[in-house]
């Protein structure tokens, strides 16, 4: 369990350009928060360019919350307020994300890592 965290002022933090590993398209990010010691980290990102990704896995437990726009995951298309989690090491599909969108994302246990592949990490954590 992380430690108490303080209340921030969100004009107080500044934007910088994502840490999405393996994609192609502009991203900026805003850390909202982030633990030193394990890499977790909360951020909010706004996809200035279409953005898109192959499949793979990530090093961390990884979860997306759409704010605004559309995130396109395999088959399935989420929208505002639609929500979906990876676990470390296992495969999603192919991402593709349309310009103007806002997504939260959230990562337990690791960094930004990112491996394009077409199977799971073989000891994937669920």
């Amino acid at each position: 369990m992380r430690p108490h965290v303080e209340l921030i002022q969100q004009s107080d933090l500044c934007w910088h350009p994502a840490e999405l590993h393996g994609g192609t398209g502009r991203v900026m990010q805003r850390n909202l928060s982030y633990d030193e010691e394990d890499g977790s980290c909360s951020a909010k990102l706004s996809f200035e360019t279409a953005w898109d990704r192959p499949g793979g896995y990530h090093e961390a437990d990884t979860e997306w919350f759409v704010l605004e726009g559309k995130v396109k995951m395999g088959d399935n298309v989420f929208g505002p307020g639609m929500y979906w989690r990876a676990p470390a090491g296992l495969r999603v599909p192919d991402i593709s994300v349309d310009k103007g969108s806002e997504v939260l994302i959230f990562r337990e246990y690791g960094d930004w890592g990112f491996s394009v592949s077409e199977a799971d990490k073989s000891d994937f954590r669920t």
